[in-house]
């Protein structure tokens, strides 16, 4: 039973949308019915206001349009002749500059493109000579921290010796130990293929690490240099002292067995006196270089064969535009000349030829002027043709009275819509200074970043100095410890000796038992100074620690400041081009104007111009309401709606409570739009390409409401009360995948905010739709149409009608913003 109620809503559902589509179909049929009705009736009224003046023409009429006719072929070849001369004179003129014209572009191209070449080729070679640089910096560092990471164990392992009371040869035996595993570290690591590694030599020149050639180890290499005279190990050494530097020599390379160039970076490790070194070959620096050359010869070849293609397909060119040209300047004039002359055919002799021009067509208005005044003699011959063009004159007047009043009507609606672009320059203006005071906070800001990281640096340098003058404290009572150790052991010499001395050494021994008591205190309330100072080094390495982690913040501020500044520069340049824009749209706007008064007679051309219009209107408003360019008041009354919109989704909730609360698949893939998508059902309603649960929900919220499924890269409107321009539902219409919508959704997180649906702003939420696994399959969609500012004359109740678009109104609620 339920499959077969199932399968009835189905065929309900396509039979509803056969019907949708007849009346579609029909419509539309009707309209292309009244055009061509339209256009039957408009040719049969020309036709017959054509039969109808042919009819009432004499025969002598007939007669003066023929020798009128004959005159006009007479001149016209006479114009033929006479400015054959003069079109060739200007295509010779205009294909000269066509010419002229590439030939210097070709050659300003060529420069610039050997200046640029040169720019990439110095480029290219500091690129890769940094690049290395980089490397051998990079994996020097890692070489000294893995020493200095053994240095610091032995200086542990040292300090224990010491509180051992190790002798300081044992401490160099360990010392040894622990630089010989340091030198076995290096020697063990590679970059770069064979030739990175790295060797090591002390301050005196004498190499103590070499992994390539051992047999260099032991050797004193201060005074070798290479065969320009670099001394290069003085030069490392030089460097290495230096906290690290670069040394260009020349070095043999052992895959060609021949002496290149070769760039080498030595740090210093100053605790062991170390010179730590490595180096890599820079010859295929050349050969990269020198494949550029070529590369760049090859196309300076192309180039110049496409200037040859390009200028002989200029010169084409150049014939055709001098052609085009030519027909604006001789033709065009002439079918001027031979409209008047038809003019002149039928009877009007009240032409006037306004042509000021000197050349051989300036000599045939001449001549028409004087075959005017000779017909002006010839009235009585004319007075039927005369009587002729008066009655089509009134005809024409008719229509011309037509004609202004269409054209008062629109001339109306553009300057309203020129009133509005005012209004919206009004706007942008405002825009354009709040984006100047933004761009003065943001440089305070960063000055203020830029003043707490001087003082943190300040500070750094404070605390560098505080547990400097700790470790003195330090070194000091250490000294004191051992003072009292000696003055201990002393003691206890003395008590030996009382002992020995008997009576007479009672008094000593009393002596020597107080040293060593007060030698006992020392030794405590030094250890007791040495706790609290390791315990005060610790808070001040801990101090360090978060100042450079503050010094890092701020640096972080900083650069987010700059980010933010040059965000309000992009705002204000933005916002600079919206009114270049909208000075542009008022041209056009006139623009549009003119031509409608142009083409009133065409009617349906004019329909077709508007409806283009209001096409780029939706598109301006679109790209216009993406700055926020609304009032306080507006401002507020958003997020009161906002406040609304979260109440309305839980009644939403509600309501598909009522109907079986969760999206279930039937099964079925149905086409929606472009798409097939998987069919949805809420209990036993269909959801995919049907209105019942939307409008019930549209008509309960009084919001315009959209279910959508996710198909493929976007999400496709598969029921919806919203619709588009023509009034039709927008089922099928997407949120592509680049839209903020369907990142914030996809991220399975609520949009609430500004979206312009389908064509028009709205203050929307969309929510996803979530099934028991995680999965997204849907989102439901609930908004209101942004409220606009309504002026006094304006009728309210009006405006309102039009802002609920998409709506089914319950007249039990009303919103109260």
């Amino acid at each position: 039973m339920p499959q077969e109620q199932k399968d009835k809503k189905i065929i309900d559902a396509e039979n509803k949308k056969k019907k949708i589509q007849e009346k579609e179909d029909k419509k539309k049929q009707s309209i292309e019915k009244k055009k061509k009705d339209a256009e039957k009736k408009m040719l049969d009224k020309k036709a017959k206001k054509e039969k109808k003046i042919l009819n009432k023409k004499s025969n002598e009429e007939k007669k003066i349009e023929k020798e009128k006719t004959q005159v006009v072929q007479k001149e016209e070849k006479k114009l033929k002749i006479n400015t054959e001369s003069v079109k060739f004179s200007l295509i010779k003129f205009f294909t000269i500059i066509f010419a002229t014209s590439q030939i210097v572009l070709a050659i300003f191209q060529l420069i610039n493109f050997e200046k640029i070449s040169f720019d990439e080729l110095k480029h290219i070679e500091a690129t890769e000579l940094n690049n290395r640089k980089k490397l051998l910096q990079d994996t020097t560092n890692i070489a000294i921290n893995s020493i200095t990471k053994i240095y610091n164990d032995f200086k542990q392992e040292e300090k224990e010796l010491l509180e051992q009371g190790k002798s300081n040869t044992d401490i160099q035996i360990e010392e040894a130990k622990y630089k010989e595993d340091a030198l076995k570290l290096i020697k063990t690591f590679r970059f770069d293929g064979v030739n990175g590694y790295f060797y090591v030599y002390d301050y005196e020149g004498k190499n103590i690490a070499h992994p390539i050639q051992p047999q260099l180890e032991g050797e004193n290499l201060w005074e070798m240099k290479d065969k320009n005279g670099v001394m290069v190990i003085q030069e490392l050494i030089k460097a290495a002292q230096n906290r690290g530097g670069f040394v260009n020599f020349v070095w043999n390379k052992p895959e060609i067995s021949k002496e290149v160039d070769k760039i080498g970076y030595a740090t210093g490790f100053d605790s062991w006196e170390w010179m730590v070194g490595t180096g890599l070959y820079i010859d295929d620096i050349q050969k990269t270089v020198d494949e550029f050359k070529k590369d760049v010869f090859i196309q300076r070849l192309q180039i110049i064969a496409t200037f040859f293609i390009i200028a002989i397909i200029f010169i084409v060119i150049g014939w055709i535009v001098s052609a085009g040209i030519v027909t604006r300047l001789l033709i065009d004039p002439l079918k001027k000349l031979i409209e008047k002359s038809e003019t002149i055919g039928k009877g009007d002799l009240t032409v006037k030829f306004e042509f000021d021009r000197k050349d051989e067509l300036g000599e045939l208005i001449k001549s028409f002027s004087g075959m005017v005044d000779t017909l002006k003699n010839l009235n009585q011959k004319i007075y039927i043709a005369i009587i002729i063009l008066t009655k089509n004159l009134r005809n024409l007047f008719k229509s011309a009275n037509a004609v202004r009043d269409s054209a008062n009507t629109q001339a109306v609606t553009v300057e309203e819509t020129l009133g509005n672009f005012e209004s919206m320059n009004s706007m942008v203006e405002t825009i354009s200074n709040e984006s100047g005071k933004a761009n003065s906070y943001t440089d305070q800001a960063l000055r203020k970043a830029q003043q707490g990281m001087d003082s943190m640096q300040k500070l750094e340098g404070e605390m560098a100095k505080i547990e400097s003058s700790s470790q003195e404290i330090t070194n000091i009572i250490e000294m004191i410890n051992e003072i009292a150790e000696q003055t201990n052991l002393l003691s206890l010499n003395a008590s030996i000796e009382s002992a020995r001395a008997g009576e007479a050494g009672k008094g000593f021994n009393i002596v020597a038992g107080e040293i060593r008591k007060l030698a006992e205190k020392s030794t405590g309330a030094a250890n007791r100074i040495h706790e609290l100072i390791t315990n005060n080094n610790k808070i001040i390495q801990e101090g360090v620690k978060y100042s450079k982690t503050t010094t890092n913040i701020l640096k972080e501020i900083s650069f987010s400041n700059e980010l933010i500044t040059g965000l309000v520069k992009t705002i204000s340049d933005e916002v600079h081009k919206v009114k270049l824009s909208s000075k542009e749209i008022l041209q056009a706007i006139n623009h549009i104007s003119f031509i409608a008064q142009a083409n009133l007679s065409e009617s349906e051309k004019v329909s077709g111009t508007m409806n283009d219009f209001v096409a780029q209107t939706l598109e301006l408003q679109k790209f216009v309401g993406q700055f926020d360019v609304r009032s306080d008041k507006i401002k507020e009354n958003q997020q009161h709606i906002e406040e609304i919109l979260k109440s309305k989704l839980i009644e939403a909730g509600k309501i598909l409570q009522e109907y079986g609360a969760s999206f279930l698949p039937t099964g079925e893939n149905v086409p929606i739009g472009n798409y097939k998508v998987s069919e949805l059902q809420v209990g036993k309603t269909i959801v995919t390409g049907s209105t019942e649960i939307v409008d019930s929900i549209s008509k309960r919220t009084n919001t315009s409401v959209t279910i959508f499924q996710v198909a493929e890269d976007c999400l496709i409107r598969v029921a919806t009360t919203v619709r588009n321009f023509d009034n039709s539902r927008a089922i099928g219409t997407i949120i592509p995948s680049e839209n903020n919508i369907y990142k914030t959704v996809m991220d399975r997180k609520e949009y609430f905010g500004r979206a312009f649906v389908v064509n028009r702003w709205y203050v929307a939420v969309y929510k996803p739709i979530i099934d028991e696994t995680g999965f997204i399959f849907g989102v439901i969609y609930l908004g209101i149409p942004e409220e606009m500012e309504i002026s006094k004359d304006t009728n309210l109740s009006n405006i309102l009608d039009e802002e609920q678009e998409g709506i089914l109104k319950d007249t039990t609620f009303k919103h109260q913003f």
